[in-house]
């Protein structure tokens, strides 16, 4: 069977709450499509997308029997989770499970997984421009616009990200508790990624 590609194709990418309320529609929509892949597109680029796109190959086949599959079928199938739900956790776990940690190394890993799956970063937030994007006052109703963490997206700041307030803190543009400070930038701790 082959691999299924979405494209969802968007004319405006200033409006970034309205495309992602779309696209998790679309993921719920089409949530039951195996090997589903979803990109998005702006202004006209989806047939560059469809040129360049290649599925990738990932190998999520048993290396050997996983005790940790077994019990995570076995638990999931007790509270009556769905079928299709079950499934892909399971594919999940399995790529943990051939990944062959010991329960030293598991320790250490699960929280950082965790972490990652809940969109949170990893290490400090920094007053980095790039790390920070510019919702605008006409988007927000804000006075000058709020910046948005593009690491943690429920990290903003009312001063271009030199602090920063966690929407799971309490925070609001009107009243930014628990302010955090941003690590400052320092173009000399960027590591050589060659």
């Amino acid at each position: 069977m082959g691999q299924a590609l979405i494209i969802l194709e968007f004319p405006d990418p200033e409006n970034a709450l309205a495309t992602g309320i779309f696209v998790a529609k679309a993921q719920t929509a089409f949530a039951g499509t195996p090997d589903m892949r979803m990109h998005l597109a702006v202004r006209g680029a989806a047939e560059d997308i469809l040129a360049i796109v290649k599925p990738p190959k990932i190998d999520v086949s048993p290396k050997v029997e996983s005790n940790l599959v077994l019990h995570a079928q076995r638990e999931l199938s007790l509270i009556g989770e769905e079928p299709e739900t079950i499934e892909g956790c399971l594919k999940v776990i399995q790529a943990f499970a051939n990944m062959g940690h010991s329960s030293g190394s598991a320790s250490v890993a699960i929280p950082v997984i965790n972490e990652l799956l809940q969109f949170k970063n990893l290490s400090p937030l920094t007053d980095d421009p790039d790390e920070w994007y510019h919702h605008t006052s006409e988007r927000t109703g804000a006075e000058g616009g709020v910046w948005q963490n593009v690491r943690n997206g429920e990290a903003f700041s009312n001063d271009g990200g030199k602090h920063y307030y966690l929407l799971s803190e309490g925070g609001t543009f009107d009243n930014p508790s628990s302010l955090h400070e941003s690590k400052k930038h320092d173009t000399n701790d960027v590591k050589d990624q060659t």
